[in-house]
């Protein structure tokens, strides 16, 4: 395309426009990941691949009953045992790494109590903005998911700030990616 000197404002001003229209990523409903909805395999519980895959199942299950089974033992495990991984700062993780947090294992009832509480903020109860807290397995999509808030002072929401930390290696290319690819609040 050639751009006349006269209007490459105008040229500027439609592409500053067009990053400004582009829809936002959608980020995973796991707080603890750093990864985002897959368009070919949504699932109703809004999350990536790697996060749901633990819940899949080729199975007929009218009304969710066992997906809300199978969420709801992993929360009582997580609760009652931990995942054990080193990366994990879950302050719902019996062995968070988190030293913010001191976390101990919680007794099997105490830990279907806080068990029912997390199914609460789940897509069984609110299908239009769910949220979990599920350990991840995968250490990168953890720490990209722990590092976006750094970068939401800078003017961007945190999902673009999950997209700029998985495009990019470091805060810094991922500060420099924001401001190039994404638009501002």
């Amino acid at each position: 395309m050639n751009v006349q000197l006269k209007d490459i404002k105008i040229h500027a001003q439609m592409h500053e426009l067009a990053r400004q229209n582009r829809p936002t990523p959608p980020l995973c409903a796991n707080t603890e990941c750093g990864g985002f909805e897959s368009e070919q395999n949504r699932n109703d519980m809004r999350l990536c691949r790697a996060c749901y895959s633990p819940f899949w199942s080729p199975r007929h299950d009218p009304g969710n009953q066992k997906l809300e089974g199978k969420l709801a033992a992993a929360y009582h495990a997580q609760l009652t045992v931990g995942c054990g991984r080193k990366h994990c700062s879950n302050e719902f993780c019996a062995t968070s790494t988190n030293p913010s947090l001191t976390t101990t294992p919680l007794e099997p009832t105490t830990a279907a109590v806080h068990t029912v509480a997390l199914l609460k903020k789940s897509f069984f109860y609110k299908p239009k903005s769910p949220s979990y807290s599920i350990c991840v397995a995968d250490e990168a999509s953890a720490t990209r998911r722990k590092a976006a808030p750094h970068l939401v002072g800078l003017g961007f929401r945190v999902e673009w700030c999950v997209r700029a930390l998985a495009e990019c290696a470091g805060e810094a290319n991922a500060a420099a990616w924001l401001f190039a690819n994404a638009p501002r609040r």
